[in-house]
């Protein structure tokens, strides 16, 4: 048995998914999957994974911490304190290998380059952690693309954004605002603004024939007034269900990206393998450093 905390938006909760899903591949598909929604509800947010053909799982509201057992407690409990006090006298923490090889995955390393062992004698996983490197699962990406795909057609108010994304030089322009205006998250995380949008632009023009522009945000009308584009650009209506915009989203051809989770996905899932993708250099203000940006993104410093 494999049991996952879900937690946080789309973008994380897609990370916690791939991860859980390459561990089920590799120990060749026998385990039942259990998926802890405690802290989306707690948090307020969305369930977004069964809008996708993922595979089946069991839901529970109960927290983590009450689905582990006996050695596995223990050890997320002590392990819980380390962290803590490595974190109170600015030391790095790593996790303990041999805790992980019998079946406790925890990401404590926000840059996420942790070595993370396939426990394959473990009869129960405990998976906690946002997993945000691809290097976790680039191996079963095929699988992704499948399962990651909406159980529901395409909206016909978009039938006529998707024939221009389909038949032109289409780019996804996403502009994340909403919450990251936040006081706390702007402490973390960079505001990609209005002239990090312009630069990109202007780069990718530079590398893609007659780019159409396609944008996306969670404040629509700021885009319209605040970013100006030479070129010919469409909108998305900003009221989409989560679903139909990410599938939008992945449907263009090359990428404008912000410092987001959900943003990296889009283009993630992308089938174009000739597509461009412009990413600014780096995701937050201090401390952690990102795994997301691939070197073959063109990027732009913030």
């Amino acid at each position: 048995m494999i049991k996952t905390m879900i937690s946080g938006r789309m973008g994380n909760q897609f990370f916690r998914y791939a991860f859980t899903r390459y561990i089920l591949e590799k120990r060749k598909n026998v385990d039942s999957l259990v998926f802890d929604y405690y802290w989306v509800e707690k948090q307020n947010f969305e369930d977004v994974l069964h809008f996708f053909n993922i595979v089946n799982f069991i839901r529970t509201n109960k927290n983590m911490f009450f689905l582990m057992r006996g050695q596995q407690m223990f050890w997320y409990i002590k392990s819980f304190i380390k962290r803590k006090w490595c974190t109170f006298i600015n030391k790095p923490y790593v996790f303990d290998k041999k805790k992980k090889k019998k079946g406790l995955l925890i990401s404590y390393d926000g840059t996420c380059q942790e070595e993370m062992p396939i426990p394959y004698k473990a009869k129960n996983i405990v998976i906690c952690g946002n997993f945000e490197n691809p290097k976790y699962f680039e191996e079963i990406k095929p699988i992704l693309l499948k399962e990651f795909t909406p159980k529901f057609p395409p909206l016909e108010h978009n039938k006529k954004l998707y024939e221009i994304i389909n038949n032109t030089n289409s780019v996804c322009v996403t502009i994340r605002r909403g919450d990251y205006l936040s006081t706390n998250n702007k402490n973390v995380y960079y505001l990609c603004d209005e002239a990090y949008f312009q630069k990109a632009i202007q780069l990718i023009a530079t590398k893609v024939n007659n780019p159409v522009f396609i944008f996306f945000s969670d404040d629509i009308e700021w885009v319209k007034n605040n970013i100006k584009v030479k070129f010919e650009a469409y909108y998305e209506r900003g009221d989409d269900p989560i679903w139909e915009k990410i599938r939008l989203m992945y449907s263009c051809k090359h990428f404008i990206i912000s410092n987001s989770s959900f943003s990296w996905w889009a283009q993630y899932l992308s089938r174009n393998e000739q597509k461009v993708v412009v990413s600014p250099n780096r995701w937050y203000r201090k401390g952690c450093v990102t795994t997301l940006i691939d070197e073959k993104f063109l990027t732009i410093e913030v």
